[in-house]
């Protein structure tokens, strides 16, 4: 299963990465993370656990190439899962491109449960990356 959303931020580049990498700032935009923990730098091969909707998450970061591209990998509750951040510099700021995969017993057995909340999570990150990311530029 895989589910890509795009939007674009009025804000630079560097400001979206700030707001994506800060981890432990998630809940502050995005209500659907209850508490979220970076053990050290947003850096390949570091690691978090977050919660989100009932699910407490262990991510691994693979991708941090600063303010290009950020993705890490997780897995709770028999699903697998992969998310990739994508920012593009654009004339009036950022075009952001996320897609999530997920794998596993549990997507296999919900698919089509799991695309639409996959398509609702995916939503929700981008109108609270957007909101956070434009109120820091002046």
């Amino acid at each position: 299963m895989l589910v890509e959303r795009s939007v674009d931020i009025d804000a630079a580049p560097d400001t979206v990465w700030d707001v994506l990498v800060d981890v432990a700032g998630w809940p502050g935009w995005n209500p659907a993370v209850k508490s979220a923990t970076l053990d050290g730098a947003f850096a390949e091969g570091s690691q978090f656990r977050w919660k989100s909707g009932g699910s407490t998450i262990s991510s691994t970061i693979e991708r941090a190439d600063r303010p290009h591209v950020a993705g890490w990998r997780g897995k709770t509750l028999g699903a697998r899962a992969r998310h990739v951040w994508r920012l593009e510099p654009t004339a009036g700021g950022t075009r952001v491109t996320t897609e999530e995969s997920m794998s596993g017993l549990v997507p296999r057995l919900f698919s089509g449960w799991m695309t639409r909340t996959l398509e609702t999570s995916l939503d929700v990150w981008i109108a609270g990356m957007s909101e956070a990311a434009e109120r820091r530029t002046p």
